[in-house]
């Protein structure tokens, strides 16, 4: 017998049935490679299957509540980018779903909590009111929702947004609206959102943090009726 007779010999396999093995042999005994009897393939065993079918997956070898040593890790999981305007689809309970992180990497968690407030009650105005300060305890974003509905003469007032620094307690301009000299027919909306692309006078992209101040400038003392809301999330 040639070489590569020998060597064909070793290499020849014994068809088997999907998820059927051959038998378990002693350390150094001679063994037949398992051949897919319908298609020729070679078949690997591997250890992390789905259970009842041949699709490899990755299977932890913990359950759920089972205390974790230090030989053993998790197992690595990855996510999908998306941008804030182009979040996945909603799911039904039981589903399984992927995870979804921004674009430079970070896992994204939207709070479900949501609360609203009055910033500015409706009324006419000739100065600008006080400042509406407030505590935010679990809100990452926050929208602030401007309506004017009744002006006299030529007024202008423009809204601010502004972040405490927490060390010196100054506060910090992060979003300011355009001057708005007329009625609006739908409100105005700023948003400050830490995914969302910044848009001048409409849009910053910042995460709000715990103590957030909303202004009014006026330009003049002619009268102008607005209300202001504001909504966090």
């Amino acid at each position: 017998m040639t070489i590569y007779e020998m060597i064909f010999r070793k290499l020849l396999g014994k068809a088997v049935t999907a998820n059927t093995y051959a038998p378990a042999y002693t350390e150094g005994d001679e063994a037949a490679l398992a051949v897919d009897k319908t298609s020729g393939g070679v078949l690997v065993h591997q250890r992390a299957l789905v259970p009842g079918t041949d699709i490899a997956g990755a299977v932890g070898d913990l359950a759920h509540d089972a205390a974790e040593t230090n030989a053993q890790g998790p197992v690595k999981i990855g996510a999908i980018a998306r941008s804030a305007t182009n979040l996945q689809a909603g799911v039904s309970v039981g589903d399984r779903c992927n995870l979804v992180c921004d674009q430079f990497g970070r896992l994204i968690v939207l709070n479900s909590y949501k609360d609203s407030a009055t910033v500015f009650a409706s009324t006419p105005r000739t100065v600008a009111p006080t400042d509406f300060a407030t505590t935010n305890y679990y809100a990452t974003a926050l929208k602030i929702f401007i309506n004017v509905t009744a002006i006299s003469a030529t007024p202008s007032v423009t809204f601010h947004i502004d972040m405490r620094d927490p060390v010196s307690g100054g506060y910090v301009t992060v979003l300011s609206s355009a001057a708005i000299v007329a009625t609006t027919a739908a409100p105005v909306i700023l948003q400050v959102h830490p995914l969302m692309t910044p848009v001048t006078n409409l849009v910053a992209q910042y995460m709000v943090t715990a103590q957030i101040r909303i202004r009014a400038v006026h330009g003049d003392t002619d009268s102008i009726t607005y209300s202001v809301g504001i909504e966090y999330a």
